[in-house]
């Protein structure tokens, strides 16, 4: 069992942000991320409301320079999974693929996780349905179908359309994403339907047949892959029930924090993320005083 005073679960701009402060404290917290630095933030097409960047910033480019500051701040992140944080004995319990660690405090920086269809065969064991785009980096050639109509399914659909071809499917008739976004994929060569929606879903040996609604017309169509972006949840699946229940308590008591997308319900921005984890370690050092390095 690895001892610490403080654990951050997500290397996204909130745990990043809060690990950077932490350590301008003296303090060296062990973070872990399942995925690479960055988080979903990788996903992003365009940031463009970061200060900093004038001209805007891809994600994968923010990230990169994310982890390069952790690096010259001595920040290691621990590619680890958690899969049970618990708290007994005035103890914090966290269980990762890697191994098992205790700690006082932690910093919850997890972020979402996608909301999934549930009316349709969406087996994922497929391979050809996702819910991100962080796989096709280097993807060229393919067809995509995306399904949503807000930030995060405009965004993905511009991503992948740089090197691929690119469908969106609105199940409604109101574009949810932000103006800019809404323009920039109106006037690209991305193809666009609303009221528009799958009816199934079928494995074939080239990608996947899709039977869909479109205004009352039934069709099919190919493509490879299916990507589904109809909105996000808090990523906190790793709670054990004890922990559920004690959340509230344990933030006033000032020994858990959420920070970033995963408390921000729609507000889900990297800027507002990375001011929630300083602002966060700040309330942390006035309520606690640690032994300084």
């Amino acid at each position: 069992m690895n001892k610490n005073d403080i654990i951050i679960i997500g290397a996204g701009p909130a745990g990043i942000s809060a690990a950077l402060q932490l350590r301008k404290f003296g303090l060296n917290p062990l973070i872990i991320e399942m995925g690479s630095v960055g988080g979903l933030l990788r996903n992003a097409n365009k940031i463009e409301n970061y200060p900093g960047f004038p001209g805007g910033i891809s994600g994968l480019d923010l990230s990169e320079l994310f982890k390069e500051q952790l690096d010259k701040a001595g920040l290691v992140v621990n590619n680890q999974e958690v899969q049970t944080l618990d708290y007994k004995d005035d103890t914090f319990f966290v269980k990762t693929t890697g191994g098992e660690y205790t700690c006082k405090y932690v910093f919850i920086a997890t972020g979402t996780v996608p909301k999934k269809l549930t009316n349709l065969n969406l087996l994922e064991n497929f391979g050809k349905i996702y819910y991100d785009v962080s796989s096709f980096e280097s993807t060229t050639g393919k067809k995509f179908y995306v399904i949503g109509s807000g930030d995060i399914a405009f965004d993905y659909a511009l991503t992948l359309s740089r090197k691929n071809d690119v469908t969106i499917l609105n199940r409604g008739m109101k574009i949810k994403a932000n103006i800019l976004l809404e323009k920039e994929v109106l006037e690209s060569k991305i193809s666009y339907f609303e009221n528009s929606d799958i009816l199934k879903v079928t494995d074939v040996s080239d990608g996947l047949s899709l039977d869909l609604s479109s205004s009352g017309t039934e069709k099919s169509v190919k493509t490879d892959y299916l990507v589904i972006a109809v909105g996000r949840i808090p990523a906190k699946g790793f709670y054990s029930n004890l922990l559920v229940s004690m959340e509230l308590e344990l933030f006033k008591a000032g020994r858990l924090y959420l920070i970033g997308d995963v408390t921000n319900s729609s507000f889900r921005q990297a800027a507002i993320a990375a001011g929630d984890g300083v602002k966060a370690v700040m309330r942390f050092n006035e309520k606690i005083v640690l032994v300084q390095e």
